[in-house]
């Protein structure tokens, strides 16, 4: 599965980081999204949303809900609806705009420990 880790971070002791490396090495493809970092564990870093490859099945969310719904309108302009939230990264506000907005979603799941991909 094609995954964008929204946020993700160089930070060894990050959730960011240790959900990538969690992910990469269950053999899913990660896409780190950061604008601050051009690699994260030898990964290419893309800055935004629109500079994903077109392939992104999921978009997972490991920001504060602000941020998580700031970042959720642009992927709604992109179509980008498949999302998953971290228990940190949603609030009512970003699960009424999920609903509002026809996305395919689960928050408040670790995407690392289920429900499964």
């Amino acid at each position: 599965m094609k995954i964008a880790i929204i946020w993700a971070s160089k930070d060894r002791s990050k959730y960011w980081n240790i959900i990538l490396r969690d992910l990469h090495k269950k053999w899913h493809e990660v896409f780190p999204v950061n604008p601050k970092e051009e690699e994260i564990e030898w990964i290419k870093c893309y800055i935004s949303l629109n500079e994903l490859p077109s392939t992104i099945e999921v978009l997972n969310f490991v920001t504060p809900p602000k941020a998580t719904l700031t970042i959720l309108k642009e992927a709604n302009s992109l179509w980008l609806k498949n999302v998953r939230c971290q228990p940190w990264a949603s609030d009512d506000e970003v699960k009424k705009y999920l609903e509002d907005n026809n996305f395919e979603y689960i928050v408040d799941s670790c995407i690392m420990i289920g429900p499964n991909l």
